[in-house]
């Protein structure tokens, strides 16, 4: 977490969202990190707590009262933003704190921005508006590429294996809402504005029966786009071989700097450099 202006302290259940909000703000040009709970609660959080310009409460953990004196504290310095769904009533005691309502399910599930407005891009009402990076961090610079019935383990793993790469990525079904009459001319653009593309290739995946992964495929190597395959040690021989293999296993960390090196060997063929 070094360096970051604006941590995102998360309870146990929103750690993955958390990992992805904090990204998409990278991606606007705010330095961000995930804060976990206990984090949050160590002995040393005054310590962190110093350097930060702002904090983003993910709403799913109920607070402490000293939890209240620290965030009233740090209210006096710089905002407190607590961010929810639409849904969500404001309990009486949150009330001195600001909050942003960027979620449309209860269970976090999306929070796409519409026409450049809505989702994150409302936190810069409090957090004003950054210059956007340019470099991998910028949105979209990888195309995540899955099947539906895998969602739940990209986004519990390769968006925070991402997040943690510190590289912007766009997510069809997450990023933003796109023009499903115009799906393959949306995602052809994002995908010839990306680097690289970041697929999670499990069987169902791999077999393409899918016609949307079909069309991604396609399209990515139209426009030459190297293609990083995420899948599990078992699975990993069965990755075609014009495709760089990442394999994930049960370590968080270990996962990202595996996606690292897969990134860096990707763009180095992609440049012919390798």
């Amino acid at each position: 977490m070094t360096g970051a202006e604006i941590f995102v302290v998360h309870g146990p259940h929103s750690w993955p969202l958390a990992a992805r909000l904090s990204m998409d703000l990278l991606s606007e040009g705010y330095e961000t990190a995930p804060m976990s709970l206990e984090q949050f609660r160590a002995p040393d959080r005054a310590t962190l707590l110093a350097r930060a310009k702002g904090l983003i409460i993910m709403y799913d953990w109920w607070l402490e009262e000293s939890d209240f004196e620290v965030l009233h504290e740090f209210k006096k310095t710089g905002p407190v933003v607590f961010v929810r769904n639409r849904t969500q009533k404001i309990a009486p005691e949150l009330t001195p704190f600001h909050f942003v309502a960027i979620f449309d399910h209860p269970t976090y599930s999306y929070y796409q921005p519409v026409d450049g407005w809505g989702g994150y891009i409302l936190l810069g009402e409090h957090f004003g508006v950054p210059r956007r990076p340019t470099d991998q961090r910028r949105r979209g610079f990888a195309f995540v590429s899955y099947v539906s019935t895998d969602r739940e383990t990209v986004y519990e793993q390769v968006i925070p294996a991402l997040a943690a790469c510190r590289t912007g990525f766009f997510d069809y079904r997450y990023t933003e809402r796109l023009k499903e009459e115009q799906l393959r001319e949306e995602i052809g653009r994002n995908i010839r504005e990306s680097r690289i593309v970041i697929a999670y290739a499990s069987n169902t995946w791999r077999h393409l029966r899918n016609a949307s992964i079909t069309m991604e495929v396609e399209l990515a190597r139209s426009f030459a786009r190297p293609i990083v395959a995420v899948t599990s040690g078992a699975e990993a021989a069965n990755i075609d071989r014009s495709m760089v293999r990442c394999v994930f296993g049960s370590d968080r960390d270990e996962n990202a700097r595996e996606l690292a090196s897969a990134i860096r060997q990707a763009l180095e063929v992609s440049t012919g450099l390798a």
